[in-house]
């Protein structure tokens, strides 16, 4: 009778177990799952937004992406804030894309209100927003939608990560499929407080 036993180990970058030598396997959905489940949640988006403004976010996500990640920038930004801080939002940005060898900007998505107002005006906020347009990095939908619908899509559909610190767990996510979500969710959020550690030491998060 072979006897087994259970011990700690740790997991090196490649994802090998130090204790037994194997690999880890990646949990992700297959492609065909993805693109299920891009085509359902397509179809709810759609459905609760005007379909003219999502279709046009589809549309220019096919012009300029695939992007390699994707941000909930306001999740992001009004960490800690009373009010959106771009800064911070391009702290994370910039440290996300600096650990890509692309060195490509990741998709910030941001409801059209956070982008208006005297606060935007500011010379430092005014840059880096026309930096991220210049970059075709940054997507401001529109009054009235709910901009979840956008990221979570984009997302799925560049099958890249999304960082955000939102839970998803809101009536907006209930409605997804029980199966495909949690799977996806599990591989591709990246939590904005891991990415924060990074910038930490450039930037107050």
């Amino acid at each position: 009778m072979d006897c087994k036993f259970v011990t700690r180990s740790n997991i090196n970058k490649n994802g090998v177990c130090l204790a037994c030598g194997e690999k880890l396997a990646i949990i992700d959905l297959d492609p065909k799952e993805t693109e299920d489940f891009a085509t359902f949640v397509e179809k709810l988006a759609i459905k609760r937004e005007r379909n003219s403004n999502f279709e046009k976010f589809q549309r220019w996500l096919e012009k300029h992406g695939p992007f390699e990640a994707v941000m909930d920038a306001a999740n992001v930004g009004l960490f800690s804030h009373k009010h959106i801080s771009l800064s911070k939002v391009n702290a994370v940005a910039d440290a996300i894309r600096q650990s890509f060898t692309s060195r490509k900007w990741p998709l910030t998505v941001l409801h059209n209100r956070h982008l208006t107002g005297e606060r935007m005006k500011k010379p430092g906020n005014h840059k880096l927003i026309e930096k991220w347009k210049q970059s075709n990095s940054i997507y401001a939908t529109p009054n009235g939608s709910n901009d979840d619908w956008y990221w979570l899509y984009a997302s799925i559909r560049c099958k890249c990560l999304i960082i955000t610190n939102d839970e998803m767990r809101d009536h907006t996510f209930q409605i997804l499929e029980k199966d495909f979500f949690p799977k996806w969710k599990e591989r591709h959020q990246n939590l904005r407080k891991a990415i924060c550690i990074s910038v930490s030491q450039r930037k107050d998060c």
